[in-house]
């Protein structure tokens, strides 16, 4: 059964997924799955959002950094993808050193 709070996430998600540029979500999705196989023991948002191709979709498409979690989301909610339990402060000067998760993949041959 799904909580409450769980059911208004996968909500927000979806609005912010199906909010944006198809031809963007289809770049960031390839890239997140790139970074999942550099990377496949620790990961985070900021580690997305500092590929160069990454950062320039977001400006091309006006991509606001909040919505980048929407991706990770729906990866872990595919299997694709789960949280560490650790939480690291974020590296971008915009987040203010806000905690951000840390993610692993959940199969190292993504």
């Amino acid at each position: 059964m799904t909580s409450i709070g769980q059911q208004l996430a996968n909500e927000g998600t979806d609005r912010v997924l199906a909010n944006s540029n198809e031809e963007a979500k289809q770049i960031l999705w390839e890239e997140l799955m790139t970074l999942m196989r550099l990377q496949p023991l620790f990961f985070t948002s900021d580690d997305l959002q500092s590929r160069e191709i990454v950062a320039q979709i977001m400006k091309q498409y006006c991509i606001h950094p909040n919505s980048i979690p929407a991706l990770f989301r729906k990866a872990s909610s595919k299997g694709l993808i789960e949280k560490t339990g650790q939480v690291i402060p974020s590296l971008r000067p915009s987040a203010h050193g806000r905690l951000i998760q840390v993610w692993r993949s959940c199969n190292e041959t993504n």
